[in-house]
């Protein structure tokens, strides 16, 4: 690195023997490498990086060209304008220092963005393209913000038609859910509350998605009477679709115990089921987008209750 007789070993001997006695006992690139440490910590903390790429999990590396854009990131996660490196090459190789990057990299019109940390030792990392990157958040409905509350996600594979038929993929429990598969059809189901929802997603290769689901919810507050009292005791109230299945029984969508409580549900129409010691009754129930319903029943003794049946999502 240094040769003898170059601009560059005649500058770092004279920078040693600027700095005096104390590193006259070490040869010339320890001592040069002791003042460069002192005057640049960022530089004498660099870390040799590798990055290659792939076309999917598992695949060999990509032999022809690159893009790559490697970026420092700041504490707050945004990047910073110094501390950029570029290059077109199957392999990324530079010394960084330490702290995150973020890294961009394209080949044959897909690309991906990952976040990668440089510590102190030599980095190699294989990045990954051809895989689809999506994020789903939930509204309750039209103008109302992301749900902050954890909600169950599951990603299934999406056969034409059948959206409950494919295989579960993924899943996570949070407010908003973030996946990373290879491209292809999906469907993605939202469980909140009482409530679920589905959207079929076609992601392709290389791509990153941001998808929001609204569940167009409403809420439904419910009340009982008997002899045309209200019922102040504990009844059961059994939310159900409106219409029956094929064996005429009544898919449950909810269940609400109390005197008075209320529920998010989907827009549709319901029937609204209470039950109350041996006195039953039931009521329509259509709950729009944002809209808030109530619903009285009411209650008496006799046979014919509707049969309940639990829905299968």
């Amino acid at each position: 690195m240094f040769r003898r007789g170059s601009l560059r070993y005649d500058f770092m001997i004279l920078l040693v023997q600027s700095m005096g006695a104390p590193l006259r006992g070490f040869t010339p690139s320890i001592a040069f490498a002791i003042v460069l440490s002192a005057l640049c910590p960022s530089l004498a903390r660099a870390t040799d990086v590798t990055l290659t790429a792939s076309m999917g999990h598992g695949a060999q590396p990509i032999t022809t060209p690159v893009t790559w854009n490697v970026v420092k990131l700041d504490e707050a996660g945004k990047p910073l304008k110094a501390g950029q490196a570029a290059q077109t090459a199957a392999v990324f190789k530079a010394d960084l220092p330490t702290g995150h990057y973020q890294v961009v990299a394209q080949n044959q019109g897909t690309a991906v963005k990952q976040t990668i940390f440089v510590g102190q030792s030599a980095l190699m990392e294989n990045i990954v393209l051809g895989i689809a990157h999506v994020s789903v958040q939930l509204i309750t409905s039209r103008g109302r913000a992301p749900i902050k509350e954890p909600i169950d996600w599951q990603l299934f594979t999406y056969q034409k038609g059948k959206t409950e038929s494919g295989t579960l993929v993924d899943k996570e429990n949070a407010a908003m859910a973030h996946f990373s598969v290879p491209g292809g059809g999906y469907v993605v189901r939202a469980k909140y509350k009482d409530m679920t929802a589905d959207l079929v997603m076609p992601l392709n290769s290389g791509q990153t998605y941001d998808y929001t689901i609204n569940l167009y919810a409403g809420y439904a507050k419910f009340a009982a009477l008997a002899n045309k009292a209200a019922v102040k005791q504990k009844v059961t109230y059994q939310i159900v679709r409106q219409k029956p299945n094929d064996s005429g029984q009544y898919e449950l969508i909810a269940e609400k115990v109390g005197a008075t409580p209320d529920a998010m549900l989907r827009e549709g129409n319901y029937l609204v089921i209470a039950r109350y010691g041996k006195m039953w009754g039931v009521e329509k129930l259509a709950v729009q987008n944002g809209q808030t319903s109530t619903v009285k029943v009411t209650v008496r003794e006799g046979l014919g209750a509707p049969v309940i049946a639990v829905a299968s999502n």
